[in-house]
């Protein structure tokens, strides 16, 4: 489970549609994750995915001013 303070490497790069897609390490757990990255207005939604993309978690973020 990630906390506050997790750090991310993460390498993305534009794809189709607006989505950027790339992959995200994780060092403390020595895990890469596929990763997706889509804005829509004010809304920025990233998703990881693990086991040949079997797993996945999305999470919206909202922007702030």
């Amino acid at each position: 489970m990630k906390k506050e303070g997790d750090r991310l490497v993460m390498s993305i790069t534009p794809g189709a549609d607006g989505v950027y897609v790339g992959t995200a390490f994780d060092p403390q757990r020595d895990m890469t994750y596929k990763l997706s990255v889509t804005v829509q207005g004010d809304k920025m939604t990233t998703k990881g995915c693990i086991v040949a993309g079997l797993l996945c978690k999305g999470i919206d973020w909202p922007r702030i001013n």
